[in-house]
């Protein structure tokens, strides 16, 4: 696996994280220009990716933590911010929630699914040339549907956990292909037991024109998590870094050298929006989860 370093002998660190493309790290390369002046920058092409090796493998975000839990006792010399984009927001999500100690700050930027298969788009699916599979449908209570049809329908649809588990599924169905398995592995993913063990201050970053990870998980995600506020960046997508960095910036720079901002003390409707846009950019939205100060 191939780890890059910036700003060696700053104290403060950090560990960016990539999603599902041959980019890898280099997603955040304007930004690792700006971050290595404050801090020791670790950036990773996760193993699939980028210029590391690549194999019919599961390339899960719990596989994928580990590998960064090794990354972190190589290269970090205590804890560190946690920026994750995608993919890398989900991997992201899971090593804060598995190793809490370690991180200090915690960015989330446009995580697919993570709460519920059901939450994962059909165009993210596509994306990645998954159309075939059939996700598992939340069953609503009272729902009429018998137990034989059920089984009937869901011999009858590839299941992603079979799928994953087997190398010659992965092979024959995905091509072997890092992109397909992680796709599958993520929008297969389920962090609803997780989400309340990340003790990290986090940021929520969303664009406002996700298709791929559309902004309700956003927002559902705020509500879940023990401590943390979303922030919307209009007229961006899926591709926050590139699409709109000096805006990524605004948001993210100050949250890693203050933390999130202190809510104000006094109640307040859920979902109450402050929108600031600095002269000659776009609006940026913050929004907040809890009801009052």
């Amino acid at each position: 696996m191939v780890v890059y370093e910036a700003g060696r002998g700053n104290a403060r660190e950090i560990m960016l994280v990539h999603g599902i493309g041959q980019e890898a790290a280099r997603d955040f390369r304007d930004h690792i220009a700006w971050l290595q002046k404050s801090f020791h920058v670790v950036a990773v092409d996760l193993p699939g990716f980028g210029a590391s090796d690549k194999a019919n493998v599961l390339y899960s975000p719990g596989n994928y933590a580990r590998v960064l839990k090794h990354v972190a006792g190589r290269f970090m010399h205590g804890p560190f911010a946690l920026v994750g984009h995608s993919m890398g927001a989900v991997v992201s999500l899971r090593y804060a929630a598995t190793y809490p100690d370690d991180v200090l700050r915690l960015a989330v930027v446009d995580a697919p699914g993570v709460l519920h298969s059901s939450s994962t788009t059909n165009q993210f699916l596509a994306h990645f040339g998954l159309e075939f599979v059939r996700l598992p449908p939340i069953r609503p209570i009272g729902s009429s549907t018998s137990p034989a049809s059920s089984r009937a329908a869901a011999a009858a649809e590839p299941r992603p956990q079979i799928i994953l588990s087997s190398a010659q599924l992965r092979q024959r169905l995905l091509g072997a292909d890092p992109a397909k398995i992680a796709g599958l592995a993520v929008a297969s993913e389920n962090l609803q037991q997780e989400l309340p063990k990340v003790r990290a201050e986090t940021l929520v970053v969303w664009g406002a024109q996700d298709t791929l990870a559309p902004l309700r998980t956003g927002k559902v995600l705020v509500l879940k998590l023990p401590r943390a506020r979303l922030a919307v960046i209009e007229r961006a997508g899926h591709e926050l870094m590139l699409e709109a960095p000096e805006r990524f910036r605004a948001v993210l720079e100050p949250f890693l050298e203050r933390g999130l901002p202190v809510a104000p003390v006094r109640a307040a409707a859920p979902w109450r929006s402050v929108t600031r846009a600095p002269a000659g950019t776009n609006a940026i939205r913050y929004s907040r989860a809890s009801t009052a100060g």
